[in-house]
């Protein structure tokens, strides 16, 4: 069974901090502007796919 993953980036933001979920790369802007001042605690919710495998760590897996 698969649940829906939790909100890391709201738990940031519960902590008095900030939160980001990135799930492109276009995501990455809110960072970039937390990063130019940084203010306290940043939680970075990286989103990824599990059925995108890069080609040599597919290839690194198969002969295991």
């Amino acid at each position: 069974m698969r649940f829906a993953p939790p909100d890391l980036a709201a738990y940031g933001r519960a902590a008095g901090g900030h939160g980001i979920t990135v799930r492109s790369a276009a995501d990455l802007d809110a960072l970039d502007e937390w990063l130019a001042a940084p203010a306290g605690l940043c939680v970075v919710d990286a989103r990824f796919t599990p059925t995108v495998v890069a080609d040599w760590l597919e290839e690194a897996f198969r002969t295991h």
